[in-house]
């Protein structure tokens, strides 16, 4: 199987404490982030697959 790209997605109730730990901690670059009433999800890039 073939990936271009790897990532993890963001949905948990825990989800502004995930975001600070990915992003923060981590220090993950987000690509991705939908922020809309009943909708909110982010996804954090892993870096280049090999």
């Amino acid at each position: 199987m073939d990936f271009t790209q790897a990532g993890i997605i963001l949905f948990t109730p825990h989800y502004e404490a995930c975001i600070v730990f990915y992003g923060e901690v981590l220090g993950l670059t987000l690509l991705h982030s939908i922020d809309r009433p009943g909708e909110t999800l982010s996804t954090f890039d892993l870096g280049e697959p090999t």
